[in-house]
């Protein structure tokens, strides 16, 4: 199954865009577009009657869900995931379900908002072009980053149902908003200062865009796509995605939510406090560039060189940045994707040698549960507090399972 999953991505730029998913894309977006503009033709009627929903959604809705069902039953790394039992096969169903609850809050981020009909009631705002094309591959993207450890751990014996209500029970997690908007300054300050971004600060940060994306979709469930129908009868479009998947599904939609909020922490190598993430703090050092008030009091500005920080003067070498940092926050070792050379033969050490800080490592994987490295599972800590080591070729995983017992349980 892994080399399965290693060939899907390896061909992603294939399949995620082929025609199946593009048409369904594509008609997806069509019907919602064709709702918009029926439904602004008939807004002033509804105002003036309370109608709390338009005729043309009601209409439309049963084949717009058919359509975004489609594409989602018809991503290969999702069609990977097969159930194993009843519970599972309704935690899958639910996953489905949550992915079309994105898909169309994606879709629907391309369509203006009807505003009140005393504005214009005559002319509607034009819709934006639409790329199906690409359009699907963004989405795939970050079906990609969100996913591929749980399915490939799931295969090699993870108990999908244990780690998602285990997963509940324990994960931490704060206002992933300060932490993403923060992450973004430290991307806009990067690319003010000439040199500063190298090529794996680059990867980095493209996929966070992508994070940061599946994040405000999630979010966006409060804001016309919440799982509540009580709560929210209004929504009719919610209320017919749930009947199409089952009205059961229901309550392991906020698992899947969960699930989210620690793909994004593991993202960002957890949060060192409640200002800053490890991953923003290991860029900081990389770049010896950052954010600071200016002398005078007059605000933020950005620098770089040996005043930013407090290490700057006493380094000789990458590497020996790399040394100051990574034993006291080694979680962005987890992500060697996205670390530079000097940066992994540290991370290599400190777990060979048994030299890392393991508070941050034990607070992640109390927390995350499932510990990947390189975007492959690792480590799994059940419901019982027991490890789980998953099949591994990556050096770091490897010498990782073997010092876990004496620092981390």
């Amino acid at each position: 199954m892994t080399r399965l999953l290693g060939i899907l991505l390896l061909i992603s730029p294939l399949w995620a865009v082929s025609p199946n998913l593009v048409q369904e894309m594509q008609q997806a977006r069509a019907l919602m577009v064709k709702i918009y503009y029926q439904a602004f033709k008939e807004r002033c009627d509804r105002v003036d009657n309370d109608m709390v929903y338009s005729n043309a959604m009601q209409k439309g809705a049963p084949s717009l869900v058919k359509h975004l069902q489609a594409f989602v039953n018809h991503i290969p790394l999702l069609q990977a995931l097969t159930p194993k039992d009843p519970k599972q096969a309704q935690v899958i169903k639910a996953l489905k379900a949550f992915e079309i609850f994105n898909l169309a809050a994606f879709l629907r981020d391309s369509i203006p908002d009807i505003d009140d009909c005393r504005d214009d009631p005559e002319h509607p705002e034009r819709v934006a072009p639409f790329n199906a094309k690409k359009k699907t591959l963004k989405f795939l993207k970050g079906i990609e980053l969100i996913y591929t450890p749980l399915i490939e751990a799931y295969h090699q014996g993870l108990d999908i149902t244990d780690y998602l209500q285990t997963l509940q029970a324990n994960l931490n997690a704060p206002n992933l908003y300060n932490y993403l908007f923060h992450m973004g300054t430290q991307e806009d300050i990067l690319d003010m200062i000439k040199g500063a971004k190298t090529p794996t600060m680059r990867h980095f940060f493209k996929d966070f865009k992508y994070i940061g994306a599946c994040n405000a979709l999630i979010n966006s469930r409060y804001n016309g796509f919440s799982f509540d129908i009580d709560s929210d009868p209004e929504n009719f479009l919610q209320t017919q995605i749930i009947r199409s998947m089952g009205a059961n599904v229901q309550q392991d939609l906020q698992l899947w939510a969960n699930y989210y909020d620690a793909r994004v922490l593991a993202f960002l190598g957890d949060y060192a406090d409640q200002y800053s993430s490890n991953m923003e703090n290991y860029w900081r050092v990389v770049s010896n560039v950052r954010e600071i008030q200016h002398p005078s009091g007059g605000g933020l500005i950005f620098v770089g060189g040996p005043e930013v920080h407090e290490f700057a003067k006493a380094m000789k070498s990458m590497a020996t940045a790399m040394q100051l940092t990574l034993p006291q926050n080694p979680t962005p070792c987890l992500q060697p994707q996205y670390l530079n050379q000097e940066a992994k033969a540290v991370c290599l050490q400190i777990f060979q040698q048994h030299t890392y800080n393991p508070k941050p490592l034990q607070k992640y994987l109390n927390s995350l549960r499932l510990l990947s490295i390189d975007n492959a599972p690792c480590v799994y800590l059940n419901s019982k507090d027991q490890l789980q080591a998953f099949k591994s070729n990556n050096a770091l995983c490897l010498v990782l399972q073997k010092h876990f017992t004496k620092g981390l349980k």
